[in-house]
């Protein structure tokens, strides 16, 4: 990965909040950002994931994750 790419983990504990500063405090000066995220219940809500993408519009966020139920989103 390159200096504009940024890989965070998100723990299955992480609130929305938890994964929102995160991102803002880790990925300031990327573009790309992949989210490796665990069995989180918090990612699985719609709202959820708009409230990311509206927040971070000027990034691409990438969900790398084994959860089918996720994947479906």
């Amino acid at each position: 990965m390159n200096n504009k790419e940024k890989k965070i983990v998100i723990k299955n504990t992480d609130t929305i909040l938890d994964i929102v500063s995160k991102i803002e405090k880790e990925a300031k000066d990327s573009n790309l950002i992949y989210l490796e995220v665990e069995d989180n219940f918090v990612l699985k809500n719609y709202f959820n994931l708009k409230l990311l993408t509206y927040r971070f519009s000027s990034k691409k966020l990438h969900i790398i994750t084994s959860d089918r139920e996720l994947k479906a989103l």
